[in-house]
């Protein structure tokens, strides 16, 4: 089972569902950081067992990170209708040069939103 991050802003204490990113927003806060791009295109994933290659279209807001030790691209943030952000690590959180993990510590801190796990623990 997979386990996702979340970059959201405050709950709503009546709603108790998070004050949605403008898609602008998002997508300024992504232009103006580095090692990170617009994702176009579906995403794509192939089935290790049958290499069958799954597509799924993209929200027109997703992004790519740059890792800088390949020199390669990944599509990582996934937009949501919501205007939330999920993604998943490549790594340990804490683990200084992950190329996931600043990139999701710039975006929040430009957003003034936090990161959050799918059982609600904060990750700073």
């Amino acid at each position: 089972m997979s386990y996702d991050l979340h970059i959201e802003r405050p709950r709503d204490p009546v709603t108790h569902r998070p004050a949605p990113i403008a898609s602008a927003e998002w997508l300024s806060a992504v232009a103006g950081i580095e090692g990170l791009r617009i994702a176009h295109g579906p995403a794509k994933a192939t089935n290790p067992s049958t290499g069958a290659v799954i597509a799924i279209a993209g929200s027109g807001a997703d992004v790519e990170v740059l890792f800088p030790a390949t020199q390669s691209w990944a599509r990582v943030f996934r937009f949501t209708t919501r205007g939330t952000v999920a993604f998943r690590l490549t790594g340990a959180f804490d683990e200084p040069g992950d190329p996931v993990s600043k990139a999701a510590r710039a975006l929040a801190t430009a957003l003034h939103a936090s990161i959050v796990g799918d059982d609600g623990e904060f990750y700073g």
